[in-house]
């Protein structure tokens, strides 16, 4: 991956590179000029230096995206990338920012079973941060229902309630 050259003239787009039925529609119909696009697009694929080149040339680690709501944060977590995580976590995105249908970065680390983003997100974590999603879904059930045995080892290691609160 080459650092600083845009998107558009390295031919990528985030369909072309990534089939998954997790692909989130990163910058089809975003300005491939633009550092936020490049931000998704290297969250979402774990390519930690073209993130850190992204946020270097001004791209805002807490601005989630317009077409969907997903934020950087969110997109690293589910890409299992735990350099991303840290770097945007160091650069001040903030985990407890909601995604679409109410998720949180931590449900999709749980998601991708990546124990070390989970660990990552926990160190940040605060007390009001809730813990549950839209449908009662916790990042403890997420892992478990997915067979992430050792994400749901550390969250339980850390202290996540087996049943969570009641959003509201």
């Amino acid at each position: 991956v080459q650092r600083g050259v845009p998107l558009k003239s390295r031919g990528m787009t985030a369909a072309a590179a990534n089939p998954s039925p997790v692909s989130l529609p990163l910058v089809d119909g975003m300005d491939p000029e633009d550092a936020f696009a490049e931000l998704m697009y290297a969250c979402q694929f774990a390519l930690v230096d073209m993130a850190r080149d992204a946020i270097s040339r001004g791209a805002c680690c807490t601005q989630p995206l317009p077409a969907c709501g997903t934020t950087p944060l969110i997109a690293a977590a589910r890409s299992g990338s735990e350099a991303c995580v840290t770097l945007l976590l160091r650069s001040g995105a903030a985990a407890e920012l909601h995604g679409p249908r109410g998720t949180l970065a931590i449900v999709g680390a749980c998601a991708a079973g990546s124990v070390a983003c989970v660990r990552a997100l926990m160190q940040t974590r605060h007390d009001h941060v809730p813990l549950a999603v839209t449908g009662g879904l916790s990042p403890l059930a997420v892992a478990c229902a997915l067979g992430h045995d050792d994400c749901a080892r550390e969250l339980l290691a850390r202290g996540i309630p087996v049943q969570p609160a009641a959003p509201g």
